[in-house]
């Protein structure tokens, strides 16, 4: 369902998921308060946020341990028919529910333009960040795409997708320290919407990613990574004899036409 945080009317206590995807407007010092608040309550919160935009939110997740960089992932070894900026994410967290289950050597999600993510330098002790999708080694980072690159940049595994638990502390308050800690939340940060998109979805592994990502953090594990069914063929075994029939058949059909055909028309035309 749709959420609108301006009504102030704050998030439903049965929310399983918050889903941020996209944003491009400026959120308001209230809306971030209340998106504080809600994981301050044990919230669980999806980020898909792309570089290049006002939307305010790094500093949201800069309480949460995550660092957006607001830069781009440019890549030295581009895919064809995508250009620098197309990024193949190809490492992915072997030990967290949302990526543990993608063929770890044949996996790749497909990031159109993407921000780096990563855990903050100063985040709290009691917030574990995990790196969910890096970049391959042929990666670096630009902040502005209209300057050109000089000489060979360095080039390095980039984060792009990192998932975060733990608990947040509330602002200075006349509450008692146990409730200022607040509960435990679980949030998972992209640097990217694009790849939600009905154009993107189906490349690589996208889908599975977007659909595990809800899954986990609404904590339905029984959804995890399903797959859609695939057909299964039906085989037809034909003794020697039926696939000589089958073939005298095709022939016999065609050349019957044949004749028919030029009876026909040596009858027409000595009418």
């Amino acid at each position: 369902d749709t959420l609108s945080l301006l009504e102030g009317k704050g998030i439903p206590e049965d929310a399983s998921v918050v889903a941020i995807i996209g944003p491009t407007i400026p959120y308001l010092d209230s809306e971030i308060e209340t998106l504080r608040k809600y994981i301050q309550g044990g919230g669980r919160l999806f980020l898909a946020i792309d570089p290049g935009q006002r939307h305010g939110l790094a500093n949201l997740t800069k309480s949460m341990g995550v660092q957006f960089a607001n830069n781009f992932v440019i890549t030295m070894s581009p895919i064809v028919g995508g250009g620098p900026a197309t990024i193949l994410g190809r490492d992915f967290d072997s030990s967290s529910e949302v990526t543990k289950s993608l063929p770890a050597a044949s996996s790749f999600a497909v990031f159109p333009l993407v921000s780096e993510v990563s855990a903050a330098s100063d985040k709290n002790a009691d917030l574990q960040v995990s790196d969910l999708v890096k970049t391959d080694g042929f990666s670096f980072t630009l902040t502005d795409l209209s300057k050109p690159v000089r000489g060979r940049p360095e080039t390095k595994p980039v984060s792009v997708g990192v998932a975060v638990k733990g608990k947040v502390k509330a602002a200075e308050s006349a509450e008692p320290p146990a409730e200022q800690e607040g509960k435990s939340f679980e949030a998972i940060v992209f640097g990217d919407s694009d790849f939600l998109g009905n154009r993107m979805l189906m490349m690589g592994v996208n889908r599975d990613l977007a659909m595990n990502t809800v899954a986990s953090l609404a904590q339905q594990t029984d959804l995890l990574s399903i797959r859609p069914k695939i057909p299964k063929g039906t085989m037809v075994t034909l003794t020697q004899f039926a696939r000589f029939g089958v073939i005298i058949a095709g022939l016999s059909v065609p050349i019957l036409l044949m004749i028919l055909s030029g009876v026909l028309w040596f009858r027409r035309r000595g009418a």
